[in-house]
């Protein structure tokens, strides 16, 4: 009896425990990477120029691709460097330009082999000199009211193949980089012909290129970017060769 009365209470204990292994499977956290932004960090105050968002993510199947968010849209979305493709963890930086002043949400998140994406990281940032509007306590007067004018968004090139990206507005410049086929980059000029745009490096280094517009997919406004005027060459004068007169010997006088 004693020893039934001992199996009974052996038996209670596992399926206890199987009930608790089996709710602790459940709570697990989500798959995919763990992300995590390391610059801007949150509450940041950033002047209103081109800043380098820097990233890290962690996965045990090995990081492949980062995704850079502003306010809930897609900005970028770059492979890793290939000496860390694959790794458990990696990093990256990512080119952000805003377009104006404001409180911006930055949201960053990595996938992993599987091609699986891991929640989001944020960093929400003050960009620029946001003054506050004053209250106003005079009696207030009928006036119209103002129309906000949209800010349209900064203009992205899209590599509808493998494109050179030259170091001037037209192929006798030296090609330094390529725009890889599905990536983007922001414009920020047009050349006069408005055959050219101008963007930042695609492998992410400083600098800016030039890609031909047939090539490549443009969306967004371009009307709101630099145009940049080049001189045409002229060409070399040759000069004209006058030749000297060979002056003649008098005759001898007979």
């Amino acid at each position: 009896m004693k020893k039934i009365f001992h199996v009974y209470i052996l038996l209670l204990i596992c399926v206890s425990t199987g009930c608790t292994l089996n709710q602790a499977q459940a709570t697990d956290p989500a798959p995919g990477p763990a992300a995590w932004i390391d610059a801007p960090l949150d509450g940041s105050s950033l002047p209103l120029a081109e800043y380098d968002v820097i990233s890290h993510a962690s996965d045990p199947s090995g990081i492949v691709a980062f995704e850079l968010s502003v306010d809930g849209n897609v900005f970028h979305t770059d492979s890793v460097g290939s000496d860390q493709a694959g790794n458990t963890i990696a990093h990256i930086t990512q080119a952000w330009l805003p377009t104006k002043p404001g409180v911006y949400m930055l949201a960053v998140r990595a996938s992993n082999k599987a091609g699986l994406y891991g929640p989001y990281a944020y960093a929400r940032v003050t960009v620029g000199r946001v003054t506050d509007t004053p209250v106003d306590t005079a009696t207030p007067t009928d006036t119209p009211t103002a129309t906000d004018t949209p800010t349209a968004s900064v203009p992205l090139a899209i590599g509808l193949e493998n494109t050179n990206c030259h170091d001037g507005p037209g192929t006798g410049y030296h090609s330094s980089d390529v725009l890889m086929k599905g990536k983007s980059v922001p414009i920020d000029g047009i050349s006069q012909d408005r055959n050219w745009v101008r963007v930042r490096r695609p492998d992410g280094s400083l600098g800016t290129c030039w890609l031909y517009l047939p090539g490549i997919q443009v969306t967004g406004d371009l009307g709101g970017v630099h145009t940049y005027i080049f001189p045409t060459p002229t060409p070399t004068r040759v000069p004209t060769f006058t030749p000297t007169a060979t002056p003649t010997r008098p005759e001898p006088l007979k």
